[in-house]
This record gives C-alpha cells, structure tokens and sequence, in this order.
C-alpha cells in the first residue's frame, strides 16, 4: 500500500510540474528620447505585455514587481538597455528567463518602436519586432500592441502574420546559436535551469522485515511476529551528498550518496543499532516551478547495511550485514539565493530485498529521508 501510495503522490507531482512548464518573463518598460511626453510609457508597456499573457505560453512578471526591484537594486532602464551584463543581472533578480526591451524614436513626424526578446542567461535576441507610422505620440500605443503581436510570433516560431502590414518589421533568429558562458556569468546569474551539487541534512525512515531462513518473518526493531504485531517504522537523522545536471528538454541526470544510522529499543529493553549507506542515480523531469527548479525522478541505486543486537543487561547477541540493489524515486526543488549558492527540499525513497552476510536473515527494506539542502550551482 505505501509503494502504491508513492506511486499516486509521484504522478501527482509530475502533473502539477508540466503545468508549470511556462517560461517566466520580464517586459521592461520602454525608453523614450527627450521631448516625448511620458505619459506614453506605460500605455506601450502594458500593450506589449498584453500580447505575451494572450499567448498563455509564458508567466509575465507584474510590472508593479519590476519597479520595486528596480528601486531596491537601484538600477537604471537606461543602463539595463545599454549593459548586457547589467541586463543579466536584473533578470537574476527577478527570476526571469527572458527580458523584453523597448525603445522609441522620432523623427519629425514619424515614430519608431523596436522591442527585443533577450534571453537573460546568454544575451542572445531570440526575438525581436519593430513597427513605425506617421502621427502624434498617441500612435505610439497604437504601434506597441502591434509590436507586442509580432514580437510573441516571432518568439514562438510563428511565421503567420509577421509580414502583414505596412511598417512592420519582424526578426526571429531560427535557433540562434548560444555563445559559450564563461563559468563566471553563470554562478552570477540566479535565474534559469542549472546544474548543482549539495549536501543534504534531514529525517530518515526506515522500516524492515527479515526471515531466519525457516520462513519465520519478525519485524526486525521489536524482533515480533509480524502475523502477532504490526511493523515499526524507526526515525533517524540522515544525511549525504547529491547532484543534477539537466539534460536536453525538461530531463535532468543525477546522483546521490546517504548515510543513516537508526536506533531502537523494544519493550523488553532490547537495543538494536542499525546503519544504511546509499549510492544511487537517476534521471527524470526538472521544470521552474514558482521561482523555483523543481525535479522529480527515478533512482536505481546499491545498498549496504548493518547491525547489532543487545539483549536488555547490555550482552551482545548477534550483528547482520545486508546488501543489495534497491528501486525508488526522488522528488524536491531548488531555489538560488544570491550568487551561485542554492538552497531546497528533497525527498527519496528506496525499496528493496537485501541479502544478509550469513544468508539466513534477507530483509525486505523501505527507508526514506526528507531533507534539506544547501548546494552550489555552476
């Protein structure tokens, strides 16, 4: 039942995160040149985000949002159109993988919007649109919700309808090729899918039943008939090591080390001591969820434990040795704080047979841990 309850709350899992699978955006607000009232500023922005939460393909930052970390961070929009570095920086701030900037110009009485989709981890433009009309600076918000429909066309690989009308330029780079990121840019950028490596801290569970050869089956901690009394599950503190590296699409690898110790004394005073350490890898989904790397994953992994026994004067009675290759799942999320440093959640479980060291006391074995954890992305 526990394993068929892991399954339900694992597909679960999986089906909130490709809900979730939406890219998170930042429309910045456009740049003017002197002489045109300011007012127009947040009409064309408001039109240009318009048209991405039309599409439903992407979370678009409130702009409420964007001026407060502007505030806090003290930046500048002129700075942030004219530093790419900056630009990267800000979009770190606000956990933004895209960042979309907009400039005006005049001249005489022609006015001119240009818009680019930059992808704030690389710098490169993966979209960009421009529209220009004669008239009044009201053709401005007029000319941004145009603008705005190219510029997500253009972004989302849509060639309909990014040739019509007079005065409308649109430019969408087929799979532009990505400069490689010096390792500096990435640890400084907090946003984005990356790869990690950490250490985890938390409680672990483990419960077993093991047979004495003869098919007498006992729960191991009170060392009772199970067919007489109910299994024991046993917390400890268990910690370990454990990394992901994502892979092409939504798919990441990764690979993990735990070490447990579980003690336990039975009603008769009985003690028994028991140790697990894990290796294992595995490979699954890994989505932005909220801000945060959210991943959940299938483990295969090797197993290796022991034990010992004392009756209740503090005689020692008997010492085990299991090994074996036990099946499971991990499922967690990861958020950067500032800089290269991360912190998450995560929760694994592993489910196996174990063969003992004198043949006659296999176990069958469930053990997880809910930990958390402080890692490194690069």
């Amino acid at each position: 039942m526990k394993t068929k309850s892991s399954v339900i709350a694992c597909l679960a899992f999986a089906a909130a995160l490709g809900a979730a699978a939406q890219e998170r955006l930042a429309v910045l607000d456009t740049v003017l040149p002197e002489g045109i009232d300011g007012r127009v500023v947040i009409p064309i922005t408001e039109k240009i985000m318009e048209e991405f939460v039309r599409s439903k393909r992407f979370v678009v930052v409130d702009r409420a949002f964007i001026e407060k970390t502007l505030s806090e961070k003290e930046f500048s929009l002129s700075d942030l159109v004219a530093d790419e570095g900056k630009l990267a920086e800000f979009g770190g701030f606000l956990k933004a993988t895209y960042v979309v900037v907009s400039t005006v110009q005049r001249l005489e009485t022609r006015y001119f919007i240009s818009a680019k989709m930059i992808e704030v981890s690389t710098g490169v433009i993966v979209a960009q649109a421009s529209a220009d009309k004669d008239g009044t600076a009201t053709v401005l918000i007029e000319l941004a919700g145009t603008v705005g429909e190219r510029l997500v066309a253009a972004a989302l690989g849509e060639s309909g309808g990014a040739s019509s009308g007079p005065g409308v330029g649109v430019a969408a780079p087929a799979k532009p090729e990505k400069p490689a990121k010096p390792a500096s840019a990435r640890s400084a950028y907090p946003g984005g899918r990356f790869a990690s490596a950490g250490a985890w801290v938390g409680i672990g569970l483990d419960s077993m039943a093991f047979t004495n050869g003869s098919g007498y089956y006992l729960d191991f901690y009170s060392l009772a008939d199970l067919e007489l009394y109910p299994a024991e599950t046993v917390a400890a503190i268990a910690f370990g090591l454990d990394a992901r590296f994502p892979l092409g699409g939504i798919f990441y690898a990764g690979a993990a080390a735990g070490y447990a110790e579980y003690y336990f004394e039975d009603a008769s005073y009985n003690e028994t001591w028991t140790w697990f350490l894990n290796l294992a890898g595995g490979a699954g989904l890994m989505l932005e969820l909220a801000g945060w790397q959210a991943y959940l994953g299938g483990l295969v992994g090797f197993c290796a434990g022991g034990g010992e026994y004392w009756n209740s004067s503090g005689s020692f009675i008997e010492d085990y040795g299991w090994a074996g290759f036990p099946l499971g799942f991990e499922l967690g999320a990861d958020r950067r704080l500032f800089g290269p440093l991360t912190v998450g959640a995560r929760l694994h479980g592993l489910y196996g047979w174990l063969e003992s060291d004198s043949g006659v006391n296999d176990t069958d074995s469930a053990e997880y841990a809910l930990s958390l954890r402080l890692g490194w992305a690069f």
